[in-house]
């Protein structure tokens, strides 16, 4: 079991709720989690609005997801920045303005940034 403990700083997990509560003085836990459940919200447990909220909220999911979404777009640009140079002769070719066009366009999806569209070249 994980027994999570209030504290000043915030909430406190600890797995011997003896040690917790009679050598450290913690009290009685605000929760109690089977490992499984520990492990399912990602050892992450706070306190929002007086509710003990477990793993990250929608929100924190939504930018950390949005987060890696630009990165993998970033990478793509980059591999067509090459293109760019005014001494290419691909500089100005309309398939690869619309693809990186189209990669600076992704965070403005409707299904961002969980269902996103990828363009091709």
């Amino acid at each position: 079991m994980i027994y999570l403990y209030q504290t000043q700083t915030g909430i406190e997990p600890h797995t011997d709720k003896v040690f917790a509560e009679e050598t450290l003085g913690l009290g009685q836990p605000i929760a109690e989690l089977t490992e499984e459940q520990w492990d399912q919200c990602g050892g992450l447990a706070r306190i929002i609005d007086d509710t003990v909220v477990y793993g990250k909220t929608v929100d924190e999911e939504r930018e950390e997801k949005a987060h890696e979404v630009r990165e993998k777009r970033d990478r793509l640009l980059s591999q067509t920045d090459w293109t760019q140079t005014v001494d290419n002769p691909l500089a100005g070719n309309e398939d690869i303005t619309a693809y990186r066009q189209a990669l600076r366009d992704i965070p403005e999806q409707v299904g961002f940034p969980w269902d996103v569209e990828w363009p091709t070249l």
